[in-house]
């Protein structure tokens, strides 16, 4: 997931626009996943759980949402 976005925001490699939005299609996939697995440790902690490292994952989900959104953007611009 982060090549691809990685490849898109930064233009390299050249794709076409099928193959961009097919590779931002994956990368929103993996963050509804990760999404998911946010929501379980929030149940988690919700009921009193401990959950190491929540922070910095929540962080890097953030900025791996805010980089697909910019992608997007470049491909409707």
């Amino acid at each position: 997931m982060a090549q691809a976005v990685h490849a898109e925001v930064h233009g390299r490699p050249h794709l076409d626009q099928d193959d961009a939005l097919d590779r931002l299609e994956a990368a929103r996939v993996q963050l509804v996943r990760a999404g998911n697995n946010l929501n379980q440790i929030a149940k988690v902690l919700n009921s009193g759980g401990d959950a190491l490292h929540i922070d910095r994952a929540a962080d890097a989900v953030a900025e791996a949402a805010t980089k697909i959104r910019t992608a997007a953007q470049k491909l409707v611009s």
